[in-house]
């Protein structure tokens, strides 16, 4: 599929929508196009994600002792192949779904198999939501949940923003038996003027087996060139107690120590 990204049809009517295909589960839907979390439509998940937006993690556990537990809260969802998904019309601000996507192992119908639930809910300023997914492990008798909620509000030109995720995963991860995390997330977005806008967040997760916790601080500024251009810097400062630390920017590896800060200064083109 060129890039990796979605691919589905449908039918819409009055009541929503229902798509078949490769598509977002409803973590993405509701708390990143929310805007509840760093991974999320707001200043921060926009110029540089946050803890939360390793969503690769817990698709491959594998790999979640060695990139800082990564923090995979999975806010930024995942694409989920061979799914159908209903997806709610806007019923006086509240819009709901339920996703289920089948797995691709013969005589074994719970292996690999994806199920999502979400639901949202705008009213002027305020917006909140909540979503759910159960990943069933296409290679082994184990499964990985999550769920999240997350709100906003908007104050004059500031939009203050927070989430609570908890995920679990059945299994043994390097060591780590059946791994837990949850991460609580605050930051808030700022409207300088027509062209410039700012954000800043923190994050804190805890989890079980002694592996600690961590932290990490983000910072982001963007400046309108033209109606399609954006100019911005960005900024994350990450602490980890059990693992080489990682400011999950979209790129970029674990640190060697408990500590890692992490710069970058980019354009950002529409078309």
């Amino acid at each position: 599929i060129l890039f990796g990204r979605q691919v589905f049809v449908g039918l819409r009517n009055s009541a929503g929508s229902l798509t078949m295909g490769r598509q977002y589960d409803f973590m993405f839907d509701v708390l990143a196009l929310g805007g509840y979390t760093n991974a999320g439509h707001n200043q921060i998940g926009e110029m540089g994600q946050g803890l939360d937006g390793a969503s690769m993690v817990i698709t491959n556990p594998a790999t979640l002792a060695t990139a800082t537990g990564t923090l995979g809260n999975r806010t930024y969802g995942a694409r989920v192949d061979n799914a159908i998904k209903f997806s709610s019309a806007n019923f006086n601000g509240l819009t709901f779904g339920a996703l289920v996507g089948f797995g691709e192992v013969p005589g074994n119908q719970e292996r690999g198999r994806t199920g999502s639930l979400g639901v949202n809910y705008v009213n002027g300023p305020f917006a909140a939501g909540m979503a759910y997914a159960k990943i069933n492990q296409a290679t082994a008798a184990t499964h990985t949940e999550v769920w999240g909620l997350g709100a906003k509000y908007l104050l004059g030109n500031a939009t203050l923003y927070g989430s609570y995720i908890d995920l679990k995963h059945t299994g043994t991860v390097a060591g780590w038996l059946a791994p837990q995390l949850q991460t609580t997330g605050l930051g808030v977005d700022y409207k300088i003027d027509p062209r410039w806008s700012a954000g800043l967040a923190m994050q804190r997760q805890s989890r079980n087996g002694g592996k600690g916790g961590a932290t990490q601080l983000t910072a982001a500024a963007a400046y309108q060139a033209t109606p399609s251009t954006w100019l911005y810097v960005s900024a994350a400062s990450a602490k980890d107690d059990a693992f080489g630390a990682t400011a999950v920017f979209g790129a970029g590896g674990p640190s060697q120590t408990d500590s890692q800060n992490v710069l970058r200064l980019g354009v950002r083109q529409s078309f």
